[in-house]
């Protein structure tokens, strides 16, 4: 009779994988097609795929079934966490239920979905970073008035301390939701009214002008403890990689070209840096800005990278000859290890 593994799975029968996906938060249909792609993908000879999904009211299902969050253990031996736009609440409930899962835990999650939190660590690690303005406490303002006034003064202090355009985003999210740039002091406030009935904190920052490249880690693949992953330059339509670029695939990757090359060592090695100040596991990726004239700035650093048919992270191991189903297996199997 075989005997239960040391993390309490019968060595006989397929490991339950647990897709979470759907959520509460802005990124609903991002993350909705990031699920439905793992589930895609999962080597059904190994694994039994199991969907989680979360509808925008709050309630989780199971295979199509409402259920109670803390059932979630009866079903599952471990989680791939495909929601976006949290700060680490999904990764804290997994700890507490004691259920691995793929990627990094809730604190690191947390650090780099909270744009403040990861430009103060940025910049205490030494490494660049657009200049930024953050906006508070806009849901104190007691009447529309008082909001339109307390955004024309902040406005004007923008505009004195960081030139145009700007990069303006609510200060927690990802997946570039809400993420927007505008070239004028008009567009500014403009924008700024519109995020201030939605968001409490609002991030103003100072575009820079260069080629966005992204890299990344894939901790423990191919033999290496942080396989980094090449180099991409990132081709788009506008001046960011916004929501709309990237949910509609407008967005393209290709190998970095010779002018870029001098420029390989040091992605590499802020990458690693990125992923280990971070505290990041599994995988990573980071979008950096290589400036003719002011060097090389992190634009972000996500601990759970979009997934999808056509997305960054999923292109990139494919254009090195790894494909979908071999790092999902990996990052699974790495979860699991971690936690006997």
């Amino acid at each position: 009779m075989s005997q239960p593994t040391s993390n309490g799975m019968n060595p006989n029968s397929k490991i339950r994988v647990g897709v979470i996906r759907g959520g509460i938060t802005p990124e609903y249909y991002m993350s909705l097609g990031a699920g439905s792609y793992i589930l895609n993908h999962i080597p059904k000879d190994k694994y039994q795929p199991v969907d989680i999904l979360i509808t925008q009211d709050g309630t989780w299902h199971k295979q199509g079934i409402a259920i109670e969050p803390e059932q979630l253990k009866e079903h599952v031996d471990v989680i791939f966490n495909a929601l976006y736009g949290e700060n680490g609440k999904t990764q804290d409930f997994l700890d507490r239920l004691n259920i691995p899962y793929v990627g990094s835990d809730a604190f690191s999650s947390e650090m780099t979905t909270h744009q403040k939190k990861k430009k103060d660590r940025l910049k205490d690690i030494g490494l660049k970073t657009p200049n930024y303005f953050i906006l508070q406490g806009l849901e104190k303002l007691i009447n529309e008035d008082e909001q339109i006034e307390h955004i024309r003064r902040k406005a004007m202090e923008i505009f004195k301390k960081i030139p145009p355009p700007w990069v303006v985003k609510p200060v927690l999210g990802s997946a570039s939701t809400f993420t927007y740039v505008v070239t004028t002091f008009s567009e500014l406030i403009y924008l700024l009214n519109d995020l201030a009935d939605r968001f409490d904190e609002i991030i103003v920052e100072e575009f820079i002008e260069g080629t966005e490249v992204v890299s990344g880690i894939m901790q423990g693949l191919r033999g290496e403890e942080d396989y980094v992953i090449p180099p991409f330059e990132i081709k788009k339509p506008g001046k960011i990689l916004d929501y709309d670029t990237r949910f509609n695939r407008k967005h393209a990757i290709s190998m970095l070209n010779k002018k870029l090359d001098e420029h390989k060592d040091a992605i590499k090695d802020i990458v690693t840096t990125l992923h280990k100040e971070f505290n990041l596991n599994g995988y990573s990726t980071s979008n950096l800005i290589i400036s003719p004239t002011k060097g090389i700035y992190v634009i972000e650093v996500d601990s759970q990278p979009i997934l999808g048919e056509g997305e960054i992270l999923p292109t990139m191991m494919s254009e090195v000859g790894c494909p979908d189903h071999v790092w999902i297996d990996h990052l699974i199997q790495r979860s699991l290890k971690i936690n006997e």
